[in-house]
């Protein structure tokens, strides 16, 4: 396989004093399917959310199709 086209390390989001994500990496590899499963509360939505860069997050890196995540999300919801 070639490399992630997402790759994201470290990641953590919450709200106020609620942590929905923390310490997550995740690499998508081309190519393949994935399906996010869990029960209610453990962050899948906010997981979309940040990948579709409708939200930053707060701790952590990322990088998508070769840029990096946290530039201005405006470069991502242009697109």
């Amino acid at each position: 396989m070639g490399a992630p086209v997402v790759k994201l390390r470290d990641i953590k989001k919450k709200y106020g004093l609620n942590v929905v994500l923390e310490g997550l990496d995740l690499e998508l590899e081309p190519g393949c399917f994935y399906a996010l499963l869990g029960r209610n509360g453990t962050g899948r939505s906010t997981l979309m959310r940040l990948l579709m860069r409708h939200e930053s997050f707060d701790a952590g890196s990322g990088v998508a199709f070769g840029y990096d995540m946290s530039q201005d999300l405006t470069l991502f919801n242009e697109r």
